[in-house]
């Protein structure tokens, strides 16, 4: 279903989406943003995506504790503000990070029923969502994991340099929501901030 998402997403054309009222730069210099660093979380290896998707081939689909899990392996890595990745994990709470700085907040209301209903149709979890108002309207980047764990350790060595898979959810141009590759730094608040992406094509699946 989100097979090869990388060749995707350098394939895609569209314009470029930026953060409204800001310029791009190499290495995502956001002055709100940082880089992520490595810290004690190491991405999956070959053999353990293997091992995983073993797992998940006897029951046809990969488990939500095991989804859960590498959902918090990812939040620690981007470095996510403690106390929201407790929730994710003891309480099932999915927040948004805000802009300008960052903060959390639960998703409630018509954003919990749209991640919701992405999870049902995609088989996915959704673990945070990056909330950007850019120069195509305000967007919800929902970041999630799938149900390829082949996929998992590239997508978390890719996550260490800025980059993953998200589902975009454009609220000014419904037709352009879809999955897509998008750049995201850490901001100082130790939320999430959208540094680049590239609108979706209608009924990207």
């Amino acid at each position: 279903m989100f097979h090869s998402l990388w060749c995707l997403g350098a394939r895609r054309k569209g314009m470029v989406i930026t953060m409204k009222g800001s310029k791009r730069s190499k290495g995502f210099k956001d002055s709100r943003c940082s880089h992520f660093q490595s810290g004690t979380v190491s991405p999956t290896q070959p053999e353990e995506a293997s091992q995983i998707h073993d797992e998940g081939n006897r029951h046809m689909n990969v488990s939500i504790e095991k989804k859960r899990e590498e959902a918090i392996k990812r939040m620690q890595m981007l470095g996510i503000f403690r106390e929201t990745i407790r929730q994710f994990k003891d309480e099932n709470y999915v927040s948004i990070s805000e802009p300008p700085h960052g903060a959390f907040y639960w998703a409630q209301g018509e954003d919990l029923k749209r991640i919701k209903q992405f999870e049902k149709e995609h088989n996915a979890l959704v673990f945070v969502v990056i909330r950007s108002y850019t120069n195509a309207g305000k967007i919800d980047s929902m970041l999630f994991v799938s149900d390829n764990p082949e996929e998992w350790w590239m997508e978390r060595t890719n996550l260490m340099f800025g980059m993953t898979p998200a589902y975009l959810h454009c609220f000014d141009a419904p037709n352009r929501s879809g999955v897509s590759i998008i750049g995201i730094a850490r901001t100082a608040g130790s939320g999430l901030c959208l540094t680049y992406c590239f609108p979706g094509d209608p009924n990207v699946s």
